[in-house]
């Protein structure tokens, strides 16, 4: 798929710093390379489904490009979970794991998001595919 996710946490409707260690420690498993650039990681993932993503770590954000469905959406699931973030896409609404974050989010984000407070790889592909 030639499209872009990013995970991402608010703070007064800013971007706010992620937990990049624990970015890494979620990814890591999956990681067929990984790169450091400074404060920059990148990795392309590969997953038992044969599933791919290329992933991109920053202080602010994880993107996603060029991700396929199935089991990359699981890690992407299990990285918004563990990051307690948000799952920022062009072409759907925000997805939320509770209301408290609502109030945090930019106000462009805000009114049409959506919560699922037990967030999975299936209910990502569903979200995508409405959008």
């Amino acid at each position: 798929m030639s499209y872009e996710v990013f995970v991402m946490r608010f703070e007064g409707g800013d971007s706010a710093a992620l937990d990049t260690g624990a970015a890494r420690t979620v990814l890591a498993p999956y990681a067929e390379y990984a790169k450091d650039e400074g404060e920059y990681h990148y990795c392309g993932l590969r997953t038992r489904d044969g599933g791919e993503a290329d992933v991109h770590v920053r202080p602010d954000c994880v993107t996603f490009h060029r991700f396929s469905t199935g089991d990359v959406l699981d890690v992407l699931a299990k990285l918004v979970r563990r990051l307690n973030a948000v799952l920022v896409c062009p072409d759907a609404p925000a997805v939320l794991r509770s209301e408290e974050v609502r109030p945090q989010l930019p106000a462009g984000l805000r009114d049409d998001a959506v919560v699922i407070p037990v967030l999975t790889g299936a209910a990502i592909d569903a979200l995508l595919k409405r959008a």
